[in-house]
């Protein structure tokens, strides 16, 4: 028993001993690799018996991996010492990203094997690529473009690709689509064109595609589509002027009481020039109906020339001479106005038509502009009041800018009369930082001023500034102007004087909060007053846009000061509004309540909704409807509308009918509603009065000469693009006299098939119709083989050229009353000449340095090849013989003595 164990204890350190006599390590044990490259795993093989040995390695390979040598070799390692085995290993393309754990093993001289333990980190690569398939490079207006592209994932990561296509095309495959590494897909995009398409069009189609989540840029690709019309258009000779001539019908129920007229309208807006340079507009509108307000147009007209240095206008409009003198006068009158280099000159006459307290008026100014953004202006204005009173107002204005993001103007003015003297001035200023933008606006007009404002001060200012590209600051005051000079036809909008301060966070891309707070004060301007307040209020608004839906959320909070009560008390409105798009159908609806102490009156809440629609029904039908239960008492000294109608019918593309319905309140009331109708027809006139080209028109037809068919064969003439129809019928038009040369695609005819003409044809093109006709027909073809005969021997004659012959050859000559080709031939080999039109042809054998040794039999052939034909001919090479020839004559055979 004793002897057993001593027994096993020493085998069993006899073993370790023996494990212990070498090991190996792996030194690079970081492993991280690329697919598609070779990568060296690096062992240290440590001997430490007193012997050497060889050692022998076996590797394990995760699958997919490769050894890059299937070939191992042993390695020596001597007593004590170490030594480094490398061992390359081919990581393929295709492998995917992530952990392989292997296995090696060495194996010494002594039997001993000990293993080794490696983890490979194959890091993730994103590569796609992607190419255009498309071979059909042109189609017929009315089909579809097909482009085929090739999307292949080469990376090592399975991808989720995102595609996107050009638009007005159609991605036919799934989107979004998965590839595995290695993984290929064809993209089928697809774009509809149009039968009425005018011109030839290049269609180009650009895919892209990208990863999901991965940060490699997108892959593109493009392919080109010619797109040829199958009814091109005449384009226009001529360069015409747009007139539009309208007539009217409305109608006004004012207080049960029913009014009615007709209007009639001519307007033309347009140049005298293909240039553009001399520009003409006129209007004639009238006669007035209904009264004056914003439901119906007052008669209006006017002429109007432009050019590049003069502007002259004749009859009614707004005039104005500067910002304080005379900012908006309505009248009828004339002006002038010309540019002589840096300097210009100009004035009007005015005589107004909705301010009856000025009689007439006159203007006349002197501008040098010393740079584009820098000027200096003088002007004199004279002003004749209705009790014939003539002012004098004169006025001096400026603008120039000091450094590029500040602007700043201003305009200075003074005012005589017999009776009165006075001065105004104005201030702007602009400036524009990176992160801060500023406005600034000054008026001041003394009491005895007589231009557009009188004892009036206006101020307002408006600053943002941007904290951070999400975050922004702003602050805005305001006070208006008093004693406006405005045209009557306008009702006098109320007093506003306003400051306020805010925060705007665009907190998402698709979203906005913005905080403000401030003090207004509204006062109304017209007797009897409607409202007079102060309030101190906060407002906090939301816009959100959630998918197709854009939401607008509002909340305003205010203390009130009402003056015409004497009163304080609370203002709360709370606002909604969602604006949406869908079936070619735009709605946007809104609604607020509010709670207020603003006006005189003991129902002070308010519950104010509506919306608009507009709709496209068809190509020539929209319409559009719009209602509101109410206004705000603020708004009553304009038009406002309650409930609108809109319907507008394309009869043609130079007809139309509109039908307009307004309900509505009229300027300064509050309860009595009006309703008013317009139908009105218009008709567009595009008038010649120019020519501007002179144009040819190409008509042709290519006869079926026993071709499958003649139906889509391309065309090219100069720069333009045809294609036939069933009959072979091609046209092509807009053409410029001159010579072209007529082109047929070649790989638009069947494989055999030829024109029987020459092409390209040279075509003299001349103004008005022009005709060219041909054919298309089965080609003939001539094949054949240039033979070498050998004569035989006769006579006495002893043949010569038992030698192989050195290679040679012939030139071979077809030829027709047009065309000519010509082939090198070698002797005993075939040939043919393929794609020939049928017709008489004529083939010459010429020597092309053939050997005197040899003879062309028959040199000429003539042929007449019919359609689809195929000739066959055999041409004679002789190699001749030659003889040599002995003389019979005696000879004399004998003995000499030579003498001694």
């Amino acid at each position: 028993m004793t002897r057993s164990v001593v027994a096993i204890i020493c085998i069993f350190f006899s073993y370790v001993i023996n494990a212990q006599e070498f090991t190996v390590e792996l030194v690079n044990k970081t492993a991280n690799v690329t697919s598609g490259k070779v990568h060296s795993l690096v062992f240290r093989i440590t001997n430490t018996s007193a012997s050497a040995h060889d050692f022998l390695p076996e590797i394990k390979l995760p699958e997919g991996l490769l050894l890059a040598s299937s070939v191992a070799y042993s390695l020596q390692v001597e007593a004590n010492s170490s030594k480094i085995y490398p061992i390359s290993i081919y990581i393929p393309g295709n492998v995917e990203s992530g952990d392989y754990k292997g296995e090696a093993f060495f194996t010494a001289s002594n039997n001993q094997t000990v293993s080794v333990g490696f983890v490979i980190s194959i890091s993730p690569v994103h590569k796609l690529s992607l190419i255009s398939l498309t071979t059909n490079n042109y189609i017929k207006s009315g089909e579809v473009i097909r482009n085929l592209f090739l999307l292949k994932n080469e990376g090592n990561s399975p991808e989720e690709v995102i595609l996107e296509s050009s638009i007005g095309t159609v991605i036919e495959d799934e989107n979004p689509l998965w590839l595995q590494p290695g993984e290929s897909k064809l993209i089928t995009v697809t774009q509809q064109t149009f039968i009425t398409q005018p011109k030839a069009s290049f269609n180009q189609n650009k895919l892209t595609a990208y990863a999901k989540g991965s940060f490699q840029k997108p892959v593109f690709a493009y392919a080109t589509t010619e797109v040829i019309p199958l009814y091109p258009k005449d384009d226009d000779i001529w360069h015409r002027f747009p007139i539009e001539i309208s007539a009217f019908y409305l109608g006004r129920d004012q207080r049960n009481e029913y009014q009615d007229g007709f209007q009639g309208e001519i307007y033309g807006r347009g140049s005298l020039d293909e240039n553009n340079k001399h520009e003409i507009e006129f209007r004639a509108l009238g006669p007035d109906r209904l009264g004056l307000s914003s439901f119906s147009r007052y008669e209006e007209y006017y002429a109007t020339y432009r050019s590049k240095d003069v502007h002259i206008h004749v009859g009614d409009k707004s005039y104005s001479s500067s910002f304080l003198t005379e900012f908006s006068r309505y009248g009828r009158g004339a002006e002038i106005n010309m540019h002589i280099g840096k300097l210009e000159v100009g004035g009007f006459y005015n005589n107004p038509r909705f301010f009856r307290k000025i009689n007439q008026e006159y203007n006349a100014y002197l501008k040098y502009n010393i740079t584009k953004k820098t000027h200096l202006q003088y002007g004199y204005l004279l002003k004749e009041t209705d009790d014939l009173i003539k002012h004098n107002i004169q006025y001096v204005t400026a603008q120039t800018q000091i450094i590029k993001p500040l602007t700043l103007k201003g305009e200075y003015a003074v005012s005589d009369s017999p009776t009165t003297e006075g001065e105004a001035i104005q201030l702007q200023g602009d400036l524009y930082l990176k992160k801060l933008n500023l406005h600034t606006s000054f008026i001041n007009a003394s009491p005895g001023f007589s231009g557009y404002f009188s004892n009036s001060r206006f101020f307002t200012t408006n600053a943002r500034y941007r904290i951070s590209p999400h975050l922004s600051l702003s602050a805005n005051y305001r006070k208006d102007a008093r004693n406006v000079e405005q045209d009557t036809l306008f009702g006098r909008a109320p007093y506003v004087e306003n400051i306020q301060g805010g925060l705007t966070w665009d907190y998402h891309k698709q979203g906005r909060m913005s905080v403000f707070s401030g003090i207004r004060e509204y006062e109304d301007l017209m007797e009897p007053k409607q409202f007079h307040y102060r309030e101190k209020f906060s407002r906090i608004e939301f816009n959100q846009k959630l998918g197709i839906f854009l939401l607008n959320l509002e909340g305003q909070f205010a203390n009130t000061t009402n003056y015409l009560l004497n009163t304080q008390g609370k203002t709360n409105i709370y606002s909604t509004g969602i604006s949406f798009e869908r079936y070619n159908t735009s709605f946007n609806l809104y609604g607020s309540y509010s709670d207020n102490s603003r006006y005189d009156n003991s129902n002070q809440q308010m519950f104010l909704y509506g919306g608009r629609i507009n709709s496209r029904l068809s190509e020539k039908f929209q319409a559009g409807v719009f209602y509101q239960n109410t206004h705000q008492i603020e708004d009553y000294y304009t038009d406002r509308n309650l409930f609108e109608l809109q319907l507008n019918y394309r009869i043609t593309p130079r007809q139309e009918i509109n039908l307009i319905s307004r309900y509505a309140l009229t300027q300064r009331q509050l309860y009595n509603k009006d309703l008013t109708f317009i139908f009105q027809y218009t008709l567009r006139l595009d008038v010649p009065i120019k020519r501007t080209a002179r144009y040819g028109f190409l008509y042709g037809k290519i006869s079926n000469l026993g071709v499958e068919k003649v139906e889509g064969i391309k065309l090219r003439l100069g720069e333009q693009t045809a294609i036939t129809d069933t009959e072979g019928n091609f046209t092509f038009k807009n053409i410029t006299p001159g010579t072209y040369f007529l082109e047929v695609d070649r790989q638009t005819l069947g494989i055999r098939d030829i024109t029987d003409i020459l092409v390209p044809v040279r075509v003299e093109i001349v103004e008005g119709e022009n005709y060219f006709d041909f054919g298309v027909t089965r080609s003939a073809k001539i094949e054949g083989k240039v033979v070498l005969e050998l004569s035989k021997s006769n006579g006495n004659g002893i043949k010569i050229g038992n030698r192989k012959p050195r290679e040679q050859s012939v030139i071979i000559e077809i030829a027709s009353e047009h065309e000519v080709f010509r082939k090198i031939c070698e002797i005993n080999k075939p040939f043919d000449f393929t794609w020939l039109r049928p017709g008489k042809w004529k083939m010459k054998i010429y020597r092309n340095g053939l050997d005197k040794l040899y003879k062309i039999q028959n040199d000429s052939f003539e042929f007449t090849l019919e359609p689809g034909s195929e000739q066959q001919v055999i041409i004679q090479v002789i190699k001749q013989e030659r003889e040599i020839k002995y003389l019979q004559e005696d000879i004399k055979v004998g003995y000499s003595n030579p003498k001694k």
